[in-house]
């Protein structure tokens, strides 16, 4: 029963992030938004560990990994995805975001230089090819390539911005590390909103 109330939270929670921000770029500029929602959660990850008395004073290092995750993360994840699906179908956008696991595991072997066993290497075949048989075989795509690519960049982003924030060095809460991603983030994503004139 655990394992289906998991899986539930994944459609729901993960699919739902994708047709959030479809609604999102329809009336607004993506990195813009994108920004908004990130310094919104962090403001509500501080107050909340504000309020329960466990926010640590965090270090140049820690905010060093927060700084590189949260561009990863959210500028060169989330903000190109909010711009890719200016294009695209919510639904096309989580089909190829499902590449980040193959991103994951190729980046780890290659960091640690230790092949990926057998078995997980034949899960992402399969899941490889039915992403690319559901995505590229022959059903309508509402994006030109560039958007297929930079959909699959932005899953190679949030990889290395996942693999920056584990490995690197953070605070012992994993909400105050998320609060400190965020806000870097959101500065990164105004950054390059004000740059382009959104």
């Amino acid at each position: 029963m655990r394992r289906a109330w998991a899986f539930a939270a994944i459609y729901v929670c993960w699919g739902g992030t994708f047709l959030a921000i479809r609604y999102v770029v329809a009336e607004m500029p993506p990195f813009l938004g994108i920004a908004l929602r990130c310094a919104g959660g962090s403001l509500l990850f501080f107050a909340w560990l504000s309020w329960r008395g466990t926010l640590e004073r965090a270090d140049v290092a820690q905010w060093r990994t927060a700084l590189v995750a949260g561009v990863f993360l959210f500028l060169g994840c989330h903000g190109l995805l909010a711009r890719a699906e200016q294009r695209v179908s919510s639904a096309e956008a989580a089909l190829l975001m499902t590449s980040i696991p193959l991103w994951l595991v190729l980046l780890d072997a290659a960091r640690r230089r230790e092949w990926p066993g057998r078995r997980l290497l034949v899960g992402l075949a399969a899941g490889t090819l039915g992403v690319g048989v559901l995505t590229f075989g022959g059903g309508a795509w509402s994006g030109g390539s560039l958007d297929r690519l930079a959909l699959l960049f932005s899953g190679l982003c949030w990889a290395v911005g996942s693999l920056v924030g584990r490995d690197g060095a953070r605070p012992g809460s994993a909400a105050q590390a998320t609060a400190m991603q965020l806000t870097a983030g959101t500065v990164a994503l105004l950054v390059v909103s004000l740059i382009l004139g959104e």
